[in-house]
């Protein structure tokens, strides 16, 4: 019988642990960076820098 992994596989292996549900709640739930920001706890502005830089890892 096989194990079950818990790692994320690419191409989202390349993100924090940030930066994995900031992705999920932008893209998934279609939230505002405003909302994603009340959510997370941070300012929309890192919200909106953050996703920009993850925008650039995954099109790497």
């Amino acid at each position: 019988m096989g194990t079950k992994s818990n790692t994320a596989t690419n191409p989202f292996g390349q993100l924090t642990t940030f930066e994995r549900p900031l992705l999920s709640l932008y893209k998934d739930t279609k939230y505002t960076y405003k909302e994603v920001s009340n959510i997370m706890g941070y300012h929309r502005d890192t919200i909106w820098h953050k996703r920009k830089q993850i925008k650039g890892k995954l099109e790497e």
